[in-house]
């Protein structure tokens, strides 16, 4: 499931992988930069509910078939909120304000 990623913010209604062009983004009224593709390690294939590792390293045995570059794993984004005190809440609207290439575009 998601929660093995641990993510912050889940946005739903995109296309597999479409966070990875996100670069300007307004959630509710707060201005969000993604600046950086989430390199993952081998934490997502323990069960956060269990602690128990997965003995076949799912998810990221999937995601290393086509998700690696340079011997990164990569799914996801890391970003930054641009506002002092800015809010994000549950249910916030996601606006996509500017776009770059992904990490995988050039793969």
């Amino acid at each position: 499931s998601m929660l093995r990623f641990r993510p912050n913010i889940v946005v739903e209604g995109c296309q597999p992988h479409q966070e990875d062009r996100f670069f300007d983004l307004a959630i509710g009224s707060t201005l969000v930069k993604c600046r950086k593709p989430c390199g993952r390690c081998s934490l997502p294939t323990v069960d956060p509910v269990s602690g128990i590792r997965d003995a076949d390293k799912e998810p990221i045995a999937t995601l290393k078939k086509y998700r690696t570059k340079e011997s990164e794993v990569y799914f996801g984004n890391n970003a930054i909120n641009m506002e002092a005190g800015g809010l994000i809440t549950l249910g916030d609207v996601v606006t996509v304000l500017s776009t770059a290439p992904g990490v995988m575009d050039s793969a």
